[in-house]
């Protein structure tokens, strides 16, 4: 099962329900530190399926630094758990990447 499909425009196929999500991230075999962060992803998704804290806002909300959640991100990419996509703002200057929930079991 996909939890999302992006391409590179944003268009998504049918974004799951947060309770989906949560026991998907429930159901890992994983460090609990990169469940916690994974949960914390699940608490961002929109309706829309788009997920971009900043790292600024996950290392205070995790009470850990920011070198800390990207740590912990490239870990959850190598175990291809998440994706990360760069987000441009119209000016194309950069803002916080946006995040795909891999849940394929």
């Amino acid at each position: 099962m996909n939890c999302n499909i992006y391409t590179q425009t944003h268009n998504i196929n049918q974004p799951l329900s947060i309770g989906t999500l949560i026991e998907w991230v429930k159901s890992l075999k994983i460090k609990a530190r990169l469940k916690l962060l994974l949960r914390h992803l699940v608490d961002r998704y929109g309706k829309d399926g788009l997920v971009f804290p900043s790292i600024r806002t996950l290392a205070g909300e995790l009470c850990v630094s920011m070198s800390t959640v990207h740590r912990w991100l490239n870990e959850l990419t190598a175990m291809n758990l998440v994706s990360r996509k760069s987000r441009y703002r119209g000016d194309g200057g950069r803002t916080s990447n946006y995040y795909v929930l891999v849940c394929d079991r």
